[in-house]
């Protein structure tokens, strides 16, 4: 019987076991590119002075892995083309170093300032503004009408004809408002876009109130009318606010989505139903729905100075400009806003109480349309209007008069007022022999320009060169 000893780990060679391959002659690896469709080695080029072996039989690898593939058609990389030289004497240069850009070249830089200077803030909105006029100008040239004619026109509507100045104040009061709110809120990046259904709710409120008090001394009616106009809108808002503010959601989507819902109940309560708001008496009312006139204890003043009459709204809301400027200019809550909405990181990191302020600033800024819409009923309609309210977009056109202003209430009146004088001229001038559309067009021009020089007031362009680098002198021999 043979003795068992240790048997080698080598195979006879039967079927099943590979023969063992020999060693593989290797040479020196070539210095040219190489070639990504071969695993294993590079392609030889063809002109190489040396070969080198395939691979060992016995190096298959795993039975999932890619086989070599062959190499693509296109010539060896860095050359222009097989059997391409290069000009004598021309030479590329050494690369830049990591991560640096090549000497000599121009470079683009757009930069964020840290400081805006006063120049620019005064001077770019104005240039802005001339650039808005010139292109409204190629338009009319465009269309066949006269320039200078056409705009001497629209001033003249807007600001120089009988009663033109008292028209453009009626039409600026509620834009004032709308800006106000919206300029309010975006201050802190809350974009609050539901200002039109919180002017809905405030002329809502605003209106019953007013119906309630019939009787009443006219000082307590006006006074309770605001602060239900006031309520109506900051309830209004609310509803975003406190979605922003514990469950984070878009204000964006549920303040604009708000403005349908209000723009349906304004609807309902004169058209579709027999509300305490709807007049019934009377076989006009029954035919044509519309609301109840306000007694006249409900009927807001006016004052009338040299020929322009000031309504008592215009100048609340011009009163609340210089409330809101104080607000976030002298006092500890306008300081925490601003740091809430640069960050509410840091604002929570200082002990800030981040949702209060958050509900605090949707409901101001509801409550400043809404107090917008008791205006309109007490100032100019004197009952609740939901064709001419609804017709008259008052709340969006707000959001464009902040953006124009850049969030300066006292701004915000001057540009209402700008605004409410194009908007009284094309009422004024809509005809045949105006251009349709004009007035649209230049608030369009306006707000693209004006936000364009918003991008130059914030950033500025630098254009860099780098100088080349001198070549070094050749040492010099020595003697």
């Amino acid at each position: 019987m043979a003795t068992l000893r240790r048997q080698p780990a080598e195979g006879r060679p039967r079927p099943g076991v590979l023969r063992r391959a020999g060693r593989a002659r290797r040479g020196v690896a070539h210095a040219w590119a190489r070639r990504g469709g071969n695993r294993d080695r590079a392609r030889v080029p063809s002109r190489c002075g040396y070969s080198r072996d395939r691979c060992a039989a016995d190096q298959r690898g795993p039975r999932r892995d890619s086989r070599a593939r062959r190499s693509h058609c296109r010539h060896v990389r860095g050359l222009r083309g097989r059997g391409a030289r290069r000009r004598v004497g021309h030479r590329r240069g050494a690369r830049a170093d990591d991560g640096r850009r090549r000497e000599g070249a121009a470079v683009i830089r757009i930069e964020r300032r840290l400081e805006q200077p006063r120049r620019l803030v005064v001077v770019v909105p104005v240039v802005s503004i001339v650039v808005a006029f010139l292109i409204a100008t190629i338009v009319l040239l465009a269309t066949g009408h006269p320039p200078l004619h056409t705009f001497r026109r629209l001033f003249d509507a807007a600001f120089l004809a009988n009663g033109a100045l008292t028209e453009t104040v009626v039409s600026a009061t509620p834009l004032a408002f709308t800006g106000l709110a919206a300029a309010v809120a975006f201050r802190m990046n809350l974009f609050n876009i539901g200002g039109e259904g919180q002017l809905y709710a405030g002329a809502i409120t605003g209106a019953a109130m007013g119906l309630l008090l019939a009787g009443a001394p006219s000082p307590v009616a006006i006074g309770l009318m605001m602060v239900a106009g006031a309520a109506g809108g900051a309830l209004l808002a609310a509803i975003p606010g406190v979605l922003r503010a514990f469950f984070s959601t878009n204000e964006i989507i549920t303040s604009l989505m708000l403005n349908y819902v209000l723009a349906l109940v304004i609807d309902y309560l004169i058209f579709d139903s027999h509300s305490y708001l709807r007049e019934t008496k009377g076989f006009e009312a029954s035919v044509f729905p519309q609301g109840k006139k306000l007694p006249p204890e409900a009927t807001w003043s006016s004052w009338t100075i040299h020929g322009l009459a000031l309504p008592l709204g215009f100048l609340v809301a011009i009163g609340l400009a210089a409330a809101v400027w104080g607000l976030y200019a002298r006092t500890r809550f306008g300081f925490e806003v601003q740091v809430i909405g640069d960050s509410v990181r840091a604002g929570r990191y200082a002990g800030m109480r981040t949702r209060r302020k958050i509900l605090a600033v949707m409901c101001l800024s509801g409550a400043i349309a809404g107090l917008g819409g008791a205006s309109q009923d007490g100032d100019f309609r004197h009952q609740l209007d939901p064709r001419g309210l609804t017709q008259a977009n008052y709340g969006y056109t707000g959001i464009v008069v902040a953006a124009l202003a850049r969030y300066n209430p006292f701004a915000v009146v001057l540009v209402a007022f700008m605004l409410g004088g194009l908007q009284n001229a094309g009422y004024t001038l809509q005809g045949a022999d105006f251009p349709a559309g004009l007035v649209g067009v230049l608030q369009g021009l306006i707000l693209f320009s004006v936000l364009g020089g918003e991008v130059l007031i914030r950033y500025r362009i630098r254009f860099d060169r780098r100088p080349a680098k001198a070549e070094a002198a050749a040492p010099e021999p020595a003697s």
